[in-house]
């Protein structure tokens, strides 16, 4: 910013506002679950032999108006359908 923007922000007094942030962890050091390999998109295998065998779920945030909201939806891989979404 420039000095002047500066110097009327303060004359002003207005402040920032931040958020906290998540740090990404609810369990405890010791708690967690062994990890199977990491599958990018490309190396992924997203098919099988019969319906509900295989569901791929994925979680989206989403911005709007005011709101930050979020999208959590569960693919059927085998029907290649949304049997259920939830927004919050």
């Amino acid at each position: 910013m420039g000095e002047r923007v500066v110097r009327l922000i303060r004359t002003m007094g207005v402040e920032g506002v931040t958020r906290r942030r998540f740090n990404g962890s609810t369990m405890k050091r010791g708690d967690r679950p062994e990890r199977g390999p990491l599958r990018t998109p490309s190396t992924a295998v997203f098919s099988t032999d019969g319906p509900d065998r295989l569901w791929v779920a994925d979680i989206t945030h989403v911005s709007a108006c005011a709101d930050r909201l979020q999208l959590a939806a569960v693919v059927d891989v085998w029907r290649r359908r949304v049997p259920g979404h939830c927004i919050r």
